[in-house]
């Protein structure tokens, strides 16, 4: 099965552009993952990047639409509170300093970044989703969270701007799969980045399909608004 995994959802891995509402300030990237567990079910992964200077982190909610090419024809549905089941500190810092340290998910006043992850399981053969997916022209399901409000601290355009994080599964081409299932490809590049000003920086997404071996492409596109 080819997966599209669009840029946009790859750069908010490090260019901290997401923030939710009701934690302003707070979320400054993340990203979102599916696994297939078969017979229509998919396990939902969400890890969300705190600025440890921001306020606490709540619940998230998670949201599905389905049309084609990224459309939202064939409708919107709410899902689930996603249930938070891990929290690190990833704050990249030199091997001879200390992690900051605070109360885990509190506001502190070093700067720090924390990684919280999300998780639930989906099934696109019951209500709501199946619905969704009932005609030919609504083979694209896009899984997201949208929250308000970006940073108010960014300078490169987007503060205080609603933002979404999205991964889609194209459920007509499932039949080309083994067993009707494909995962998405996952990542182990932290996007937690000190950079020093007029030096040069590299990054490498890392981005990896070990369960189905997909091939990964990327491209630019223009980000949600709306």
């Amino acid at each position: 099965m080819k997966f599209k995994f669009d840029l946009t959802k790859l750069l908010c891995l490090w260019l901290y552009l997401f923030v939710n509402s009701s934690n302003a300030a707070a979320i400054i990237g993340g990203e979102m993952s599916y696994q297939c567990l078969g017979q229509g079910k998919y396990q939902i992964t969400l890890k969300i990047y705190r600025n440890c200077n921001g306020d606490s982190l709540s619940s998230l909610n998670l949201r599905a639409f389905a049309g084609k090419n990224g459309n939202m024809s064939c409708g919107d549905v709410e899902l689930i509170n996603l249930t938070r089941t891990k929290i690190r500190d990833i704050t990249n810092v030199c091997s001879t300093s200390k992690y900051p340290y605070y109360p885990t998910n509190t506001k502190g006043i070093q700067k720090g970044v924390e990684e919280h992850t999300y998780q639930t399981i989906v099934n696109i053969k019951t209500a709501p989703l199946n619905l969704l997916l009932n005609t030919s022209s609504c083979c694209e399901i896009t899984f997201y969270v949208g929250e308000c409000c970006r940073s108010s601290e960014l300078t490169n355009g987007g503060a205080n701007s609603k933002f979404y994080i999205t991964c889609m599964i194209n459920t007509c081409n499932l039949s080309l799969t083994k067993n009707n299932c494909n995962s998405s490809p996952s990542f182990t590049f932290e996007p937690v980045n000190f950079l020093c000003c007029n030096s040069p920086w590299y990054s490498d997404l890392q981005g990896m399909d070990t369960i189905d071996f997909d091939s990964i492409s990327y491209e630019l596109v223009d980000a949600f608004n709306s």
